[in-house]
């Protein structure tokens, strides 16, 4: 079962928060504090990833139902997904899964992936081991594109790193987890499409993984904010804006 935080009445309107590669769902902190009230706002860790437990699959379907897992079948909810959690807010919202997505909005999602970059996301890297937990940060912070957006001390840093009984630091996500290649992006849009599912698609202005004319082949109204790929970590209020519509 998925670490999951959840704040809310039970029978409010449902919010999901879904995180990117090799992060976890305090990268969504900003994002919860600029939310209105009355929400039922759930935020989970994906498998391998922060405080949730490993398995021995993570394709972008597995996350999908690990995360629908949480939630009472037939929930209609709205979803902010960053990234990955942006295509696996794309598979829940073609309906396979029991719930029903009534607005999804990707942040910084990648629409396409060259063969080279395929084949690099099934080589899982090593783990590397670090003497302090600052070098940890560090490397956490680097990997993940927050080095500017988040400080060493954070909540997200702080579950996206463990030590051991010997004293050293690693990052906590799951070297295994980069395996998540899955179908193409264009195929899950239209699934979603299908099913009913409003879409939109947001980037920052200086996201090196996706742009607005890419964006825009899927999403008419695409649009950019000014920042980087981390846009709910650095402007989480604008970020909370985008559920509305």
């Amino acid at each position: 079962m998925l670490y999951a935080e959840q704040q809310g009445p039970d029978d409010a309107p449902i919010v999901l928060l879904l995180h990117g590669l090799g992060v976890n769902g305090a990268a969504w902190d900003g994002v919860r504090a600029a939310l209105p009230e009355g929400l039922r706002v759930v935020v989970p860790d994906f498998a391998g990833h922060g405080r949730s437990p490993r398995e021995t699959n993570y394709s972008l379907g597995r996350h999908a139902t690990d995360v629908a897992a949480l939630l009472t079948p037939g929930a209609r909810v709205r979803i902010l997904g960053h990234s990955m959690g942006g295509a696996v807010g794309l598979i829940l919202a073609s309906g396979w899964f029991g719930i029903t997505v009534e607005r999804l909005v990707t942040i910084g999602m990648k629409m396409g992936w060259t063969a080279e970059e395929t084949a690099k996301m099934g080589r899982p890297y090593p783990v590397r081991w670090f003497d302090t937990r600052e070098a940890a940060a560090e490397r956490f912070l680097l990997v993940t594109g927050m080095s500017k957006a988040a400080r060493p001390e954070a909540l997200v840093v702080e579950h996206g790193i463990v030590q051991d009984e010997d004293g050293r630091w690693r990052l906590a996500c799951d070297p295994e987890t980069v395996r998540v290649v899955g179908p193409e992006t264009p195929a899950l849009i239209a699934a979603a499409k299908a099913s009913g599912a409003e879409i939109h698609l947001v980037c920052g202005t200086e996201d090196p993984m996706v742009g607005l004319d890419e964006m825009r082949a899927f999403d008419p109204a695409a649009a950019q904010l000014p920042g980087g790929h981390n846009l709910h970590v650095e402007t989480p209020a604008a970020v909370a804006g985008l559920l509305a519509g």
